[in-house]
């Protein structure tokens, strides 16, 4: 009685045709013999085209090609199932990476390509490491328009006279305009830049005034 206590229970046979779920997807799998020799068959519908079989000798592929399947059907990516070998592979490990993300492939393709242009190379994340410990300091993710008038209001609320109030929208309305950004991506070559500007602007209209 001990012995038979300690015999694991024999593993059910398989039965045909597996069906494998997800979502509102369905994949079956069939066992076919051909002259003594058995295969496997993957079907699977698509509307554009129509029943769609895959075969393969081993079940173990054939179950995890079957997974794969009803989780690109369920989940919309067609594009996957028409890719065959070191593309797929590809494909799912890039999607897989993204995933976290919740952009699609094309975004993070452009926008990889768009950094590239920018850096000039491919140092892309330490270009990020930068900009997160160098340029956001903890400055509150604004833009400059609102900053500004956040602080137009907070004059106002002070009691601040309306000459005030409209030399601060005059000088920083010229400002808004310069820099429509985050307040959090200014720099300060950005400022002196600016400031270099609003010097020779006033300087040239004084010369004409003289004139």
């Amino acid at each position: 009685d001990e012995m038979k206590r300690n015999v694991a229970p024999k593993q059910a046979p398989d039965r045909f045709p597996m069906i494998v779920r997800k979502g509102h997807a369905t994949v079956k799998i069939y066992e076919v013999t051909n002259r003594d020799r058995k295969n496997f068959t993957v079907t699977y519908l698509t509307a554009a085209d129509g029943r769609v079989r895959k075969t393969f000798a081993d079940l173990g592929l054939a179950k995890q090609e079957a997974e794969n399947i009803a989780l690109n059907l369920n989940s919309g990516d067609l594009e996957a199932l028409k890719l065959t070998g070191g593309d797929k592979q590809v494909y799912t490990e890039a999607q897989r990476a993204i995933r976290r993300t919740g952009a699609n492939l094309i975004v993070v393709a452009n926008e990889y390509a768009r950094a590239w242009d920018i850096l000039g190379h491919g140092g892309i994340v330490e270009a990020a490491r930068y900009f997160k410990k160098y340029v956001e300091t903890g400055l509150p993710d604004v833009t400059v328009a609102e900053a500004v008038s956040r602080f137009t209001a907070a004059k106002k609320a002070e009691g601040m006279s309306d000459l005030y109030l409209k030399d601060i929208r005059g000088y920083l309305g010229r400002f808004v305009a310069s820099f429509q950004c985050n307040i959090a991506t200014i720099q300060p070559e950005d400022l002196r830049q600016y400031l270099r500007c609003a010097i020779q602007l006033r300087q040239g209209r004084r010369m004409a005034a003289r004139e």
